[in-house]
């Protein structure tokens, strides 16, 4: 009967010992999964700067940083900084002490309360990921937990965020758009559309009609 007691007891023990890994484990991916759903929220004119950036570079990467802030439980991008003089090559971009004096002297002077806030680069033509020299960048360079790192294919137009859950980093889920000129009033302005000549569309690529370098982001 001793014996039969003891086994119970040592039983028992175990099962609490179970129960409470299980409560631990459970505690960690709900504090995950928390992480993972904060959202991002960016400017269109954010993004129409960032992708014009890259397809200004259709065979180099390109680089810069995302200006904003973290509030309403979001991470909120409202500009963007051009990483100038960074050192390019076909399959990696890395900031350069010349391009963070660069991001520093504008940020200082156009958006002096808000934050950097994460990073963008470009992949042109090798899809979206974050490989391990932009796994050490995010890590060593974005390492807050709010900085998200924005990546861009130019060829396909695909793009994907990535940001920090706990210590892991993994693909952002929600992402939204906003128009800083949402509300205005459409009315008619008695100006007729151009008169362009037709062109023949049926072998268009981004390739054949290459993007003019614009301005991208925030130069001084």
């Amino acid at each position: 009967a001793r014996m039969k007691s003891h086994i119970c007891s040592l039983v028992t023990k175990a099962q609490s010992l179970a129960h409470s890994r299980q409560a631990m484990e459970t505690r960690d991916e709900m504090a995950k999964h928390r992480a993972r759903v904060t959202p991002v929220v960016i400017d269109c004119e954010v993004a129409r700067r960032v992708r014009q950036h890259a397809h200004s570079h259709m065979k180099t990467e390109v680089c810069g940083v995302l200006i904003g802030s973290n509030r309403d439980d979001a991470v909120h991008v409202d500009a963007c900084i051009a990483g100038q003089s960074a050192a390019q090559a076909g399959t990696h971009v890395t900031f350069t002490q010349d391009t963070w004096e660069h991001i520093y002297k504008v940020k200082d002077a156009e958006y002096p309360e808000a934050r950097i806030v994460g990073w963008y680069h470009s992949h042109p033509g090798f899809g979206v990921f974050l490989s391990d020299h932009d796994t050490f960048i995010h890590r060593n360079f974005f390492s807050a937990p709010e900085q998200i790192a924005w990546v861009y294919d130019p060829h396909s137009d695909e793009e994907g965020f990535f940001g920090w859950a706990a210590d892991c980093i993994e693909r952002v889920a929600r992402i939204s758009f906003t128009d800083a000129r949402g509300g205005e009033e459409s009315r008619e302005t008695h100006r007729p559309e151009p008169d362009l000549p037709l062109e023949d569309d049926s072998a268009w690529t981004p390739q054949s009609r290459p993007y003019k370098r614009p301005p991208a982001c925030s130069v001084s």
